[in-house]
């Protein structure tokens, strides 16, 4: 099947499933938000699935790609029930205007675009999924950024399931560097720095570089240096000589970097009793950014360089990334991270973001993503928050809040109802269903109800079934003048 394309530029996945799940995204309509990110907002009290939802989503998506590219699944036991014989599942997502389903049963994959067949190779996909979490333990998959181009794993676990400002601060470098040399970038980044009340000023140092290898001029004496240094570290033997084929690999990278950094514009450089230091603007890894990272993480691995600092300026005083509050760092690490993966069509799946941030941020955040995400219109970012400011701040047509369904395990629907800029006491009550019976809101559903009820306007049964259900989730034990209420409800609504 030859599958043309309309010209569009937007991506949004619509709906997904499995045999105990239901998740649906956006309402969907052809051509809403076309050309503007998308964001859906998941809410929902503890234990409802929220995260598994999230991680199930991007791994569906994980897999489909490694069927797409002939390779080994990543992660057979999660994808496997859903191929067997028994399973089922569908995702349906528009992508640049069309509208692709995948769907699985009994062991079998079938695709559809626009309502005709079409073989999965040939979909059009997604190029990138980002997964993001911000507590320690998170459901998403962990993977190395280098295993796979399509899955950037952004959360806080490691190999070595440690977790400190100074590793968050590394990635964050690497990222910046990589992300200095794309069109945009830190033009984006920087509205992340304005909403925390940051300056513009973006630099990078390195301090304590080897002085030995500093001052190697050609690449055979860079190699022996190398070597001596390492073996001075660990000594002859055993792990000397298991580790001697890895050095001989990633020499090459080493001297890429420490012969890049040399050929650079530095802002300071002072020399140590602990080695070199130099600090760079971050405009100094336009060119050579992405292959430089590489490289820091060589010479950092192999103790050849000591350190890498991210320096920003906070209210005239240049500042340290570790110097940063942890919503500072939170919103600083997340967003120079996915900006350095963006794609066209990339999906953005972060679970609590709200964490550590204070509530103007959070009422903020959601707007301020839509503005970076403005070169990468075919975008799809999902939120899982207990955040009612983010609520507040989803504005459509390009945003949909999604709720638990009523009277179903691990299902989830879009949100009927304005939010955009409403009050925290009314997205409290109406969206999230928590909030006193003195809140005001509580007040005008119940005036509504009994107006209806009494015949003073006319009945409509679906929205007094919406009101009951709003009221429920507030109303006390202990409270039978609202008791009545519900008899009457429940009468006029037989």
């Amino acid at each position: 099947m030859q599958i043309h394309s309309s010209g569009r530029r937007d991506f949004v996945v619509l709906e997904f499933e499995t045999s105990n799940s239901r998740l649906q995204l956006s309402e969907g309509q052809q051509g809403r938000g076309i050309g503007e990110a998308h964001f859906s907002i998941l809410i929902g009290p503890n234990g409802v699935g929220k995260s598994r939802l999230l991680a199930q989503v991007v791994d569906h998506l994980v897999a489909l790609n490694d069927m797409r590219s002939r390779r080994p699944i990543a992660d057979a036991r999660t994808f496997t029930p859903w191929l067997s014989a028994s399973g089922q599942s569908l995702i349906r997502y528009r992508l640049d205007g069309q509208e692709c389903t995948i769907e699985t049963a009994h062991g079998q994959v079938t695709c559809e675009v626009n309502g005709n067949r079409a073989h999965l190779d040939e979909m059009p996909f997604p190029k990138k999924v980002i997964a993001v979490a911000h507590l320690p333990v998170d459901r998403f998959r962990f993977g190395r950024p280098d295993q796979t181009e399509f899955y950037a794993y952004l959360g806080l676990r490691q190999a070595t399931n440690l977790t400190t400002t100074g590793a968050l601060e590394s990635k964050v470098i690497a990222a910046l560097m990589r992300g200095a040399g794309r069109e945009g970038y830190l033009e984006r980044v920087r509205h992340w720095l304005t909403l925390v009340q940051l300056g513009q000023e973006l630099h990078v140092t390195f301090g304590g570089i080897n002085p030995e290898l500093w001052n190697c001029s050609t690449w055979d004496s860079f190699v022996d240096t190398a070597r001596e240094v390492v073996l001075r570290r660990i000594g002859r033997g055993r792990r000397f000589s298991s580790q001697i084929e890895k050095l001989n690999n990633e020499l090459p990278s080493a001297w890429y970097f420490f012969e890049t950094v040399k050929s650079l514009s530095a802002i300071s450089s002072e020399s140590k009793s602990r080695g070199h230091q130099f600090t760079f603007d971050a405009s100094s890894f336009a060119k050579e950014g992405a292959k430089l990272a590489i490289g820091l993480e060589v010479v950092r691995r192999w103790r050849f360089v000591s350190e890498a600092l991210l320096g920003l300026r906070k209210a005239q005083e240049r500042i340290s990334f570790n110097q940063l509050s942890s919503g500072e760092q939170q919103l600083v690490g997340t967003h120079f991270r996915v900006q350095a993966e963006m794609e066209h069509g990339t999906l953005v799946a972060i679970d609590e973001p709200e964490v550590s941030l204070h509530p103007s941020w959070q009422t903020r955040y959601v707007e301020t993503f839509r503005t970076t995400l403005k070169d990468f219109p075919a975008t799809h970012v999902i939120l899982g928050t207990h955040s009612h400011f983010m609520v507040s701040d989803a504005k459509p047509p390009t945003s949909t809040v999604v709720v638990p369904k009523t009277g179903e395990a691990m299902a989830f629907e879009a949100f009927r109802g304005p939010v955009y800029g409403r009050s925290p006491e009314n997205v409290l009550y109406r969206v999230f269903g928590t909030g006193a019976v003195s809140n005001f809101y509580v007040e005008r559903d119940l005036a509504h109800a009994l107006k209806m009820i009494s015949g003073v306007i006319p009945l409509d049964k679906t929205e007094l079934m919406q009101i009951e259900e709003r009221l429920r989730s507030v109303v006390e034990r202990d409270n039978p003048a609202l008791d009545k209420i519900f008899i009457e409800i429940e009468r006029a609504m037989r």
